[in-house]
């Protein structure tokens, strides 16, 4: 039995997919939903003209209202709910999703996918892929766009 689910947040359509699947999975299951986001900031800093500090807290404020308002949805449908908000400069973020996936216990994780041709293109990019090398424990995909609207897949 699944005792918690990790789900990583960033406010994207893919995101949201697999934060909808994991509410309904952690509902079903009775399980803990833990909820993460991730700031990687070293990316701002070498992509940033103007105030670094000013855009950092910025990503963190808006990490913080995204973690609430999924656990506020989380708490209206009867679900436990922890969150956490990892900022890092070193390491990327699958081993900080593939960390606090082993720190809480969790039996699963959930990422949302673009749904389009291969699984390279995922939530957290080609740190989905490394999830799903590294993680212990099961990763389930969730695809934000239809199968129909997805792109067709090579016939070769």
């Amino acid at each position: 039995m699944c005792e918690a689910i990790l789900v990583p947040i960033d406010g994207s359509r893919s995101s949201d997919a697999g934060l909808a699947c994991a509410l309904r999975l952690a509902g079903a299951m009775k399980a803990r939903l833990v909820l993460l986001n991730v700031i990687d900031v070293e990316p701002l800093f070498l992509q940033t003209a103007g105030d670094f500090q000013e855009h950092r807290q910025s990503l963190r404020d808006y990490g913080q209202e995204l973690l609430a308002k999924a656990a506020l949805e989380a708490q209206r449908q009867g679900v436990q709910v922890s969150f956490f908000m990892h900022e890092t400069v070193e390491s990327n973020a699958a081993s900080i999703i593939v960390a606090q996936a082993v720190a809480q216990h969790c039996g699963l994780i959930v990422l949302g996918t673009h749904g389009r041709r291969n699984p390279s293109k995922l939530l957290l990019g080609g740190d989905a892929q490394l999830v799903l090398r590294d993680s212990a424990v099961p990763v389930l995909f969730v695809r934000s766009i239809p199968p129909h609207e997805a792109s067709p897949r090579s016939t070769r």
